[in-house]
């Protein structure tokens, strides 16, 4: 899997309360959750709006460029408008639309940081501390890179695939990963136009789900621009899949998740490389089992670290 988004210096931060971080620790695995039991209630609706202004601008330029070819005398700009509006419709319904139906996208978060950043590298963030203010959290270091390995060695369906990414947030640029995809997007829909004008042979559409279902996962409102994620997002074959679909409850819900990472997290290659431990009036005490876990279980490369934050 080719890392388009993190520098050699990047760490990613799980945060997590302490039935979480001692199931991670336990298994190895993480849990993923189906992407409309997000926090973001409009999650994927911003990637469709950009998915629409991308494939909007391609037919645009395709169709000017048609006319400009003296192939087609140009009607008038109503009749352009319209027909753009048509081919339009006909993109979405051809590769948009079924690349919903082939995966169900199921999302572990991580907020992104590097050493530059000082005290929120090495001390976590106020913002997520105060979500444990009363039972104590903890930050879950990992390294993308040795992430990225798991994932590509993660058993799967060839209806499965995951991707680890940086989300980017509408109004901000692009991350390089977003940029590919989007730049395989357009392909796809200059050479759908030039099939259906041109009579050209038919095209393999199924190649192009991948990148669609990348967009489609990685946007957020900008409004959550401040939390700074990344995310594992594993798409599960709606056809078939490895991951047993599971449910937990809470708030009142029944939400759906799979394991992902398959015990990967304590390999050899551990991705895991640090564990923060967030504000508590018992910190003493919370220290002093984490690590007497972390040296029964044979994970002592992993480190631990109090933050230095004084909150209450």
């Amino acid at each position: 899997m080719t890392d388009l988004d993190f520098t050699s210096s990047d760490r990613l931060f799980h945060y997590t309360n302490s039935a979480g971080l001692y199931g991670i620790l336990t298994s190895g695995t993480v849990w993923a959750t189906h992407f409309r039991f997000l926090n973001d209630r409009k999650e994927f609706v911003a990637a469709n709006n950009m998915l629409n202004a991308i494939l909007r601008g391609t037919l645009s330029r395709e169709i000017d460029a048609l006319y400009q070819s003296g192939h087609v005398a140009k009607p008038p700009q109503a009749v352009i408008d319209q027909k753009i509006d048509d081919a339009l419709a006909y993109l979405l319904k051809i590769i948009v639309d079924p690349a919903h139906e082939v995966a169900d996208p199921f999302v572990f978060s991580m907020l992104s940081c590097n050493p530059s950043e000082g005290s929120r590298f090495t001390d976590g963030t106020l913002q997520h501390w105060h979500s444990y203010a009363s039972t104590g959290g903890y930050a879950i270091q990992l390294n993308p890179e040795k992430l990225l390995a798991i994932l590509d060695r993660a058993p799967g369906h060839s209806k499965d695939f995951a991707v680890l990414r940086k989300v980017s947030y509408m109004g901000d640029p692009r991350t390089a990963a977003l940029e590919h995809a989007l730049n395989s997007v357009v392909e796809l829909a200059s050479k759908v136009f030039h099939c259906a004008v041109f009579g050209r042979d038919k095209l393999d559409l199924g190649k192009y789900y991948e990148p669609i279902l990348n967009i489609l996962g990685c946007i957020k409102s900008e409004f959550f621009r401040d939390e700074r994620e990344a995310r594992i997002v594993l798409f599960r074959g709606v056809a078939g899949s490895l991951y047993p679909l599971r449910f937990r409850e809470a708030a009142g819900l029944h939400i759906p998740y799979i394991e992902i990472l398959g015990g990967g997290l304590l390999t050899k290659e551990c991705a895991i490389e640090r564990i923060i431990v967030g504000p508590h009036a018992r910190n003493i005490e919370r220290i002093f089992a984490l690590k007497l876990f972390l040296r029964t279980n044979g994970l002592t490369a992993i480190d631990v670290h109090e933050a230095d934050i004084p909150l209450q």
